[in-house]
C-alpha cells in the first residue's frame, strides 16, 4: 500500500515558494527625489538569489554586500529594497561593506 503525504496550506505555500521563488512589490522610499509612488519588484528565487528592478541594483550603485546570519551565505548586491524585504521577512543579516 503506498504512503500518502498530507501537507497543510502553509507547508504547501512554503514548498511552492522554495521551488518557484517569491515576488514582492515595494513602494519607493525616496520621497525627496520625486520618486513617491514608484513601485519596484523584488524577486527572491528558490536558490536564494535576489533581484530588484530598481536602477540602483541594475547599475550597481548603492548596493551593499550582506551575509545571512543563519546560513552564512553572502549576497554581493543588495539594494535598500531587497534589504527592506529581508528585514520584513525576519531574515537576519549583517552588512559587510558600505557603498560599493
Amino acid at each position: 500500500m503506498p504512503e500518502e503525504f498530507k501537507l497543510s496550506n502553509t507547508e504547501t505555500n512554503k514548498l511552492w515558494n522554495k521551488i518557484f521563488g517569491t515576488e514582492y512589490t515595494v513602494e519607493s522610499m525616496d520621497y525627496y527625489r520625486k520618486k513617491k509612488g514608484v513601485k519596484y519588484t523584488i524577486h527572491h528565487q528558490g536558490n536564494d538569489t535576489w533581484f530588484c528592478d530598481c536602477m540602483s541594483w541594475r547599475c550597481k550603485s548603492g548596493v551593499q554586500t550582506v551575509e545571512m546570519l543563519d546560513t552564512g551565505k553572502k549576497h554581493e548586491r543588495t539594494c535598500k529594497h531587497i534589504r527592506f524585504v529581508m528585514k520584513n521577512e525576519g531574515l537576519r543579516y549583517k552588512i559587510l561593506n558600505y557603498w560599493v
